[in-house]
């Protein structure tokens, strides 16, 4: 019925029961015809008349399923430990009220142990951030939905920080919460860099707006962003800005083209490019010339920064106030004449 190959597994459970011993356990057994299967089987020896063991009574069940089951589980759990080690994770067990949560593993965030916490709201959430933590809570239990927000946290040295913080309900057969999943990702350090990019675009907008300088955000297809001073440097307005009629190309010098188209190679090959002497064209048709300096601001598609100093105008001489030079050469001959000689010169002068 169970065969040679079979026989030959079971072997050492045969002697030891025939030994006297009750013995117990579970293990896969071959079976022809039928295959691989896991049975629980527990062996009780009986005895002759001389009290030596002369046989036994088996009782085995199939466990087949419930091993397949409990493999399952050590997988999933072991696939789930791996995540979590893997990632900045770390995880809980809530109960289903939310007045208890176990810590399942810490990444030195808020916890630094695997323990029952009670008082969880007042160690771990940020005073300003509990009112809000348990809105979203009362949300996500009357829904029996997925919890998630952002929120700040006590670090175990004090310090405020930043987690996300997801769970999701477990429910029993009549969709009744049982328990809470949950874990956390520590986000300090994106929040810390958020905070710093805000407190430069403030700066850099302050900066802008207080037209001390022309400034001009600029792409491929024209001009997109430009403080006042700008728009006044070459006589637009900001109406025709918002128009999309500032086109850098049709406001520059056309014999200055040549240089910003080099410029703007710059730009995509090593951020920037040194400041260079440029005419712009204004919108009544005049000059203006100004040096410019820019940087890249984004890489795909590349944008970039440019600062301008408006440069004097160039003035030329009017005639009224050229000196000839005979007029030079006569005012020479009369400062080296007699001064008699030289009075009468200035008093017979031609008509």
């Amino acid at each position: 019925m169970i065969g040679q190959e079979t026989f030959n597994e079971l072997l050492p459970h045969f002697q030891a029961v025939l030994s006297g011993r009750k013995i117990s356990y579970e293990r896969e057994v071959n079976y022809p015809g039928v295959g691989r299967r896991w049975v629980s089987a527990t062996y009780t020896p009986t005895f002759d008349a001389a009290g030596f063991a002369d046989g036994w009574v088996a009782v085995a069940w199939d466990i087949t399923n419930r091993k397949k089951s409990e493999d399952a589980v050590r997988q999933t759990a072991e696939r789930f430990r791996a995540l979590v080690t893997a990632s900045s994770y770390f995880t809980c067990r809530i109960s289903p009220d939310w007045r208890e949560i176990r810590m399942l593993g810490d990444r030195g965030l808020v916890s630094d142990a695997v323990e029952l916490k009670e008082n969880w709201l007042e160690e771990y959430i940020w005073p300003d951030d509990r009112a809000l933590v348990m809105e979203k809570i009362q949300e996500a239990s009357r829904t029996k939905g997925v919890f998630e927000l952002e929120h700040r946290v006590r670090r175990l040295d004090g310090s405020v920080g930043w987690t996300l913080s997801r769970a999701v309900p477990i429910l029993d057969d009549r969709g009744e919460i049982v328990e809470w999943f949950g874990a956390a990702a520590d986000i300090t350090a994106r929040k810390e860099t958020e905070d710093r990019l805000r407190a430069s675009e403030h700066r850099f907008r302050r900066l802008v707006e207080s037209n001390i300088v022309p400034m001009v955000c600029a792409d491929a297809n024209g001009i997109f962003e430009a403080n006042d001073a700008f728009l006044e440097l070459v006589g637009y307005t900001r109406e025709d800005l918002v128009a999309g009629e500032l086109d850098w190309i049709k406001i520059s010098a056309p014999e200055h083209l040549p240089r910003s188209f080099e410029a703007i190679e710059l730009l995509r090959t090593q951020g920037f490019f040194e400041p260079f002497e440029k005419e712009y064209i204004r919108k009544d048709g005049s000059r203006v010339s100004a040096l410019i300096g820019g940087v890249t601001i984004h890489s795909s598609p590349i944008q970039w920064l440019c600062i301008l100093v408006q440069l004097p105008a160039r003035k030329r001489p009017e005639p009224e106030t050229r000196i000839s030079a005979g007029h030079l050469d006569r005012q020479a001959s009369a400062a080296e004449k007699p001064p008699q000689e030289a009075a009468g010169a200035e008093g017979s002068g031609t008509s």
